[in-house]
């Protein structure tokens, strides 16, 4: 089954090459088969230096829209199986994914 129409296409990648190339791939799969309003990226438990990341991004002609950091509240939630919706607000990635939220909404 495919969704033929799409306010927003978000592809969730992390920082591997791999990932990003999957993504360019998902992403012409996208353009053939359905119609979005607005379409990127979202970069995955980001850490260090991602400047050739950014630049394979631009290559491939995949827009970011964010960036969620690397937590290690999140690790530590996934070793010892406690819900991720219970992390505390004021983590790196619940900021994130909150600020994301809400420039989704405005978009809107």
């Amino acid at each position: 089954m495919v969704i033929e129409t799409v306010d927003i296409l978000i592809i969730v990648s992390d920082i591997s090459i791999r990932s990003v190339e999957t993504a360019a791939t998902i992403s012409k799969s996208a353009k053939k088969f359905t119609k979005y309003k607005k379409f990127g990226v979202i970069l995955n438990r980001v850490k260090g230096d991602i400047d050739y990341i950014m630049e394979k991004l631009e290559d491939l002609k995949l827009p970011l829209l964010a960036k969620i950091p690397e937590d290690d509240i999140v690790t530590e939630y996934e070793l010892k199986g406690k819900p991720i919706i219970e992390i505390p607000e004021n983590s790196r990635s619940f900021l994130a994914i909150n600020k994301i939220i809400k420039d989704l909404f405005e978009f809107q």
